[in-house]
Order: C-alpha cells, then structure tokens, then sequence
C-alpha cells in the first residue's frame, strides 16, 4: 500500500500541515469526535482494482490499479463568510502534491480519480480526493 508514501508527500510539499492515517481517522469516528485541529487531512486506502490478465508460463500475471483517498478535514469558524477559499487552496495543493508523482519503486504516476464533498457538519468540511496509479500482481506458479 502506498498510504505512507502519499502522507510523507503531501507533508514534505506542504500541501497540509497535519496527516495522519486510517487509524486515527478511525478512532475519531469511533469515538464520535471530529478533529481538533483547524486543518487536518487523512490519507486512507481505497483498495485495489484488478485488470486484464497475462499468465504467461511459471508466471500469474494480473494488470491492477491502486487507490488512496485523502480526506480533508476543515474547520469553519463562525463569522468566516469564505470558507471556500481555504478549502480550494487546500484541495488544489493536495492535487498539486499527489497528481503525476511517481513514489519510488511504483510502475507508475497517480492520477487524479475523483473529488466529492463527504459531509458538512458540525463546523466540519470533509472533502476527500481520489488518486490511484498503476501496478502489477506478478505470482510464479
């Protein structure tokens, strides 16, 4: 999974200036609380998809693509009348960040998949943004 990766690159860029994973968003839902933090973002993993397959001999060989969501978490202060400014710069770093980067040892680039509102609740903007990228299940038989 390349959960770590996306987090270390979106803090290295400075694209957010708190991320944390699938654990603590996790417990943050399980305990019915929303983050504290002004901003935070969360990087989860969407799973995998499995493509076109090319066994060829002692090998099961299988096309798949990967998939990562990165959640942003906005708090809206009360009397702030432009939110929406804050949550596009922070969407438009995010995409900046993550979008036609490779990580090391990947077979290719993330791509941008989608991008939706999840919620606004409580004073909280949940905004989560899609990458996935390429790869290849490769199993000698």
């Amino acid at each position: 999974m390349l959960v770590e990766e996306v987090r270390q690159r979106l803090l290295g860029r400075a694209a957010v200036a708190r991320c944390e994973g699938t654990v603590e968003l996790t417990a943050l839902i399980a305990a019915g609380q929303m983050p504290a933090a002004p901003e935070s973002a969360f990087v989860v993993p969407m799973g995998f998809r499995g493509g076109a397959v090319r066994s060829t001999g002692s090998a099961f060989v299988q096309s798949c693509e990967e998939a990562v969501a990165v959640v942003l978490a906005l708090r809206v202060a009360s009397g702030v009348t432009a939110p929406d400014l804050t949550l596009e710069a922070r969407i438009d770093a995010v995409i900046a960040a993550v979008a036609g980067w490779q990580p090391a040892g990947a077979m290719d680039v993330f791509r941008l998949v989608r991008a939706n509102m999840l919620s606004f609740q409580k004073g909280i903007v949940l905004y989560q943004i899609e990458f996935a990228t390429s790869s290849e299940l490769r199993i000698v038989t």
